[in-house]
């Protein structure tokens, strides 16, 4: 899932987008509905005014993506269970508190986008725009609660199990996870075996106590250089020669 920070020029998908508004409120409907419907990215549009009917007409006529109007839902509770309930659905929360843990609850229950309540319109449609495609758009605020979340999380597994120090060459291959190189181009780069990166990536994601490639990664950027064989705490890695 790609977090998409800044957006100098609106990126459309491929094709129109069909989108489903949720909200118990007649007026932030309308509104949210009758702009959405000014836009030639957007190609059909409905509203539902609850998680129960918006689960029984996404069953019946899947959208690309629904929104959730948090400040137009009084049973918060049936929000975060539609997104689990509704399968495939791309769930755009809007309207979510700028607090760390509404931003992290929501990211944690399968909102592909959040828009805070201080977002615009614009803000609204490049979170549709993306989650259509797969991705994520969101504030440089929520990006940060986000990165805090994992910072977080990477610290209180190291308190709980420690990883273990990695070697030279994992840290060279961990520098090149963090860029986003795959394992044949981590290969090419260092001129090794496809397979030996392999395993050097197995390594990497046991000693760091990670699930997934992804997770790794997420950990990496924000624990920064584990302490390779030989540093201590707080040393830098050996400059290469």
């Amino acid at each position: 899932m790609t977090l998409r920070l800044d957006a100098p020029a609106r990126r459309s998908p491929a094709s129109p987008v069909s989108v489903l508004v949720v909200t118990q409120v007649r007026l932030y409907a309308d509104g949210i509905a009758n702009a959405l419907r000014e836009l030639d990215s957007i190609a059909r549009v409905e509203v539902a005014a609850s998680c129960d009917a918006a689960l029984q007409r996404h069953a019946a006529a899947p959208t690309d993506v629904v929104v959730l109007d948090l400040a137009g839902i009084d049973d918060v509770a049936s929000a975060r269970a539609f997104v689990h309930a509704a399968p495939g659905a791309r769930v755009v929360a809007l309207a979510v508190r700028e607090h760390d843990q509404d931003v992290v609850d929501w990211a944690e229950r399968g909102a592909v986008g959040i828009v805070t309540r201080r977002g615009s319109f614009d803000d609204l449609v490049d979170a549709i725009h993306a989650a259509a495609r797969g991705e994520c758009a969101c504030s440089p605020s929520v990006a940060a609660a986000l990165v805090r979340r994992v910072a977080a999380a990477a610290a209180e597994r190291r308190r709980v199990a420690p990883h273990q120090a990695l070697t030279l060459r994992e840290c060279e291959i961990a520098d090149l996870l963090r860029e986003g190189l795959s394992n044949k181009e981590i290969a090419a780069r260092l001129l090794l075996g496809v397979s030996t990166v392999k395993n050097h990536v197995h390594n990497v994601l046991t000693k760091v106590n990670a699930r997934s490639r992804s997770e790794a990664v997420a950990l990496l950027v924000a624990t920064r250089d584990p302490d390779p064989v030989g540093s201590g705490p707080g040393s830098s890695r050996p400059a290469r020669r």
